[in-house]
């Protein structure tokens, strides 16, 4: 049985994903912009969206569980809404003849 993850691990961790995500998004947006490449732009800005995300669990650690539970549940509403705004391809879902 391993030993249970402590706040402060758990908060390097995070604290270490987010700062690859925003480095990962400075590297893909100068890319992006030195060669003009529309498709890099977009996915570096899902970069900086996954970073912003990891930098609010960093800060929602501090909280209470029922503060945890509110910033959860934000986060859901947040993903539910931007879902009907992929393209049938995006959804994982097969795509038949246009």
């Amino acid at each position: 049985m391993s030993p249970p993850i402590t706040d402060d691990a758990l908060r390097r961790v995070v604290r270490l994903v987010a700062i690859l995500n925003l480095a990962y998004f400075g590297v893909e947006f100068a890319v992006a912009l030195a060669i003009g490449s529309v498709s890099l732009f977009a996915d570096s800005i899902d970069f900086l969206e996954d970073a912003s995300v990891n930098f609010l669990i960093l800060v929602a650690l501090g909280w209470t569980a029922r503060h945890r539970a509110r910033v959860g549940m934000t986060l859901s509403g947040i993903g539910a809404l931007s879902a009907p705004q992929r393209k049938p391809h995006q959804s994982g879902l097969p795509v038949g003849p246009q």
